[in-house]
């Protein structure tokens, strides 16, 4: 009989279950010596419970008498299902109703197939209804000749102790999540067998949310989910758009891992993940929303911008104990969307995800991609905005970040005169993105200072990253500069092939060039310089955020060539006495000399480190031919061109001989920060032309090609040349737009 207290809401269930009960107090699940929270039932005649045990009495021998040896010690939290009764049930998974059906004849433990993989899944029965409930189906992502009988998987959905029994369990099918169906009816038969004493770990989304953001920061009152000038609020909450037909392109298993998913491919998980990430269901605890902010996008300050196409389901602790923070790039409008549709394409979609994890992997300071998610629909996109619109494939990335607080989010509320909100976010990520600062929970202004003059470091150092590896962001608004000096927001973004220091992929900067290569630090230094006005208020003192812009300088520089040095296989720091003139004219005169002949920025350090210590009485023709590889023309390479190569190689061996460093540990030193590998503009164009055709396997493909990006890998050798020349001049190789 059900135990005492009022319970919290109902739910009207089908056939002989009768009431669903979710109550506050203890249920007792027929006379089984439990209690237990969550929801209860029963048949017309023997007992049958579903609930979430909290405590069990008594501790050690449970239900000896009604299932024949169960024992053992069971821990708080996971799912229960108990019944004696032989004959078939219809059962209802009615709303948040975890049930699984009717288990056949005395239980022991219910199951007709133990498949544990790591604790990830039990079969637990199979569904031997023939013709498919159109509902289901739907849910499923099943066709009505796709249909066969099926197996319901349960899987562990939170970490628990137990020895000998029964697991946690939620209703699961091959292909999705048997969760939240309304009127769904199964029928279900089971054998039994005993389960042996197994160590259960999370299931693909048991996601603890904290939301800290949404909790404790000023919200947009106005909940209507239409274009605006969002005043006083540092987010907008909004859902996410149901994709018509979701499909699971690729995904970061290290990225699951960190944050506590089990792999998302398995039959058990796919569905919900796929659900999840596309923005098609919620979790419990998710709090959905866009954020507010501005920017100078071009130099020019454009106002309120905020996340037109980026939804962030909410903030997560992950099992290390940190936090991240779960954002939906493409997955509809929002109040920051202008005149947009708040939508992605897959091509621009496969360049992000590839590229976040591509600079992970490199060791740059990066967003991350957690899967890229094809939506089923079409979204119409004029590519160079030359009139030429054209449906295309809509996707959905997931991407993770501690925060994706940018510089724009200060740069509006000051911009507004509205303090009281700068004051309170830059507290709130201080108070725990910069933790570590002195009175970090009561900023003060020197707490402020600091903060902003590591602002200005964490960006100085990531930007000596982008021109270790020859990336160009193409964008840098202020609005795409992370807080935490994170590279955020891959759009038209590219890789220095042949070595150019004034090129830029982005068509809508040719006129200026004023986000090339080259000129990255500066614009970094430009929008510090940006985001400094708008602390402005917090200080009452420019002095101190002067010397931390002034600091960026000497920073940078310092990282920069030490940067260089590593690259060349050279010894750097105070110990090496090396004077810093004379590495600067080194690395000077080699970026003056790599411009003389189209020369492959990515190749020619790793051919340079191959060249053996003491080789400078070789002659012109053998130290250029060692980095011939490297040219793109090596037969239109002039004798001046050879000469002054051979001159500035035989410098640098005598700076190596000065270092006295075995050639190996040198060899090894310079392929540890000169990567053989990296997603060049037409390896990326490739993947995307047959993701077009429906085939991603170039996309899986080059996501494992860049998980070492600084290993031989010889598998992947075709993978590590030089650019085609077909793929010069093509768009999406050499050049692309904003638009995606």
């Amino acid at each position: 009989p059900f135990g005492a207290g009022a319970p919290k809401r109902s739910w009207q269930g089908l056939g002989r279950l009768g009431q669903w009960v979710g109550g506050e107090k203890a249920l007792g699940l027929g006379w089984v010596g439990l209690e237990a929270r969550g929801v209860s039932a029963q048949f017309d005649h023997d007992p049958v419970g579903v609930g979430v045990v909290e405590r069990v009495t008594p501790p050690v021998v449970l239900l000896h008498d009604r299932l024949d040896a169960f024992g053992g010690h069971l821990g708080p939290h996971f799912f229960l299902l108990l019944c004696r009764r032989s004959e078939g049930a219809v059962v209802d998974p009615h709303r948040q109703a975890d049930t699984i059906g009717h288990i056949g004849g005395p239980l022991r433990l219910f199951t007709n197939a133990l498949k544990l993989e790591e604790g990830n899944a039990l079969v637990i029965a199979n569904v031997v209804e023939d013709v498919p409930d159109p509902t289901l189906a739907k849910r499923l992502h099943l066709s009505v000749n796709q249909w066969e009988p099926h197996q319901i998987l349960v899987e562990v959905r939170r970490r628990f102790d137990i020895s000998r029994g029964v697991c946690n369990v939620v209703q699961r099918h091959e292909i999705n999540l048997i969760r939240h169906l309304y009127r769904v009816h199964l029928r279900c038969r089971c054998q039994t067998t005993t389960l042996e004493p197994v160590h259960f770990r999370v299931i693909a989304l048991d996601l603890t949310f904290t939301n800290r953001f949404t909790t404790e920061l000023p919200a947009d009152p106005i909940e209507v989910n239409q274009r605006r000038q969002v005043q006083g609020a540092c987010f907008s909450r909004v859902a996410p758009l149901e994709a018509s037909a979701p499909e699971l392109v690729a995904h970061s298993a290290e990225v699951a891992n960190d944050l506590g998913i089990s792999d998302p491919t398995t039959d058990a998980n796919v569905g919900e993940f796929v659900s999840v990430f596309a923005g098609n269901q919620q979790l419990d605890g998710m709090d959905p929303f866009a954020m507010c902010y501005g920017g100078h996008q071009f130099g020019n300050w454009a106002g309120q911008l905020g996340d037109g196409r980026a939804i962030a389901l909410g903030e997560i602790e992950t099992p290390d104990g940190g936090h991240q923070t779960l954002q939906l790039k493409g997955a509809g409008p929002t109040p920051y969307s202008r005149t947009a549709d708040g939508m992605a394409v897959l091509r621009s979609s496969i360049r992000e995800f590839l590229c976040s994890e591509a600079m992970h992997h490199l060791g740059v300071p990066t967003t991350r991609a957690l899967s890229l998610i094809t939506t089923g629909d079409k979204v119409v996109r004029d590519m160079f905005y030359d009139g030429n619109a054209a449906p295309e494939h809509g996707a959905v990335v997931c991407r993770v970040a501690p925060s994706f607080v940018r510089f724009g989010n200060f740069e509006i509320f000051a911009s507004r005169g509205d303090l009281d909100t700068l004051k309170q976010l830059a507290d709130f990520t201080i108070r725990h993105d910069f933790a570590h600062l002195p009175n970090a929970e009561a900023p003060t202004a020197d707490t402020y200072a600091q903060w902003f003059n590591e602002i200005a470091v964490r960006t100085a150092d990531m930007i000596v990253h982008w021109m270790r590896v020859g990336f160009v962001h193409g964008v840098m608004n202020t609005d795409n500069m992370s807080i935490l000096g994170l590279t955020i927001d891959y759009g038209p973004y590219g890789w220095v092939d042949d070595f150019d220091p004034n090129w830029t992929p982005n068509t809508t900067d040719f006129g200026h060039r004023r986000y090339r290569f080259a000129n990255q630090p500066q614009i970094a230094y430009w929008n510090l310089a940006q985001l400094a006005n708008a602390l402005v208020p917090l200080l009452d003192d420019v002095e101190p955020l002067q010397n931390a812009i002034d600091g960026f300088v000497e920073h940078y520089s310092a990282a920069h060539r030490s940067m260089m040095l590593s690259k060349l296989g050279l010894l750097h720091g105070d110990e090496t006495g090396r004077d810093t003139d004379d590495a600067d004219e080194l690395i000077g005169e080699l970026l003056r000399i790599l411009q003389l002949t189209e020369t492959d920025f990515t190749i020619f350090f790793r051919r340079l480190a191959e060249i053996a210590s003491g080789s400078q009485t070789k002659s012109d023709d053998e130290l250029v031919d060692a980095v011939a590889d490297a040219y793109y023309t090596p037969d239109n390479i002039d004798a001046d061109t050879k000469a002054q190569t051979a001159t500035w190689i035989r410098q640098w061996l005598d700076d190596l001989a000065d270092d006295a460093r075995p050639d190996d540990e040198r060899r090894a030193a310079m392929n540890a920060v000169n990567p053989k590998y990296v997603i060049r503009n037409y390896l990326a164009q490739l993947a995307i032309d047959k993701s077009d055709a429906g085939d991603h396997s170039m996309v899986v493909e080059l996501l494992e090609m860049l998980r070492h990006p600084y290993d031989e890998q010889p598998e992947y050798e075709e993978w590590a040349a030089k650019r085609p020349e077909w793929a010069r001049s093509r768009p999406g190789c050499s050049t692309l737009s904003c638009s995606s």
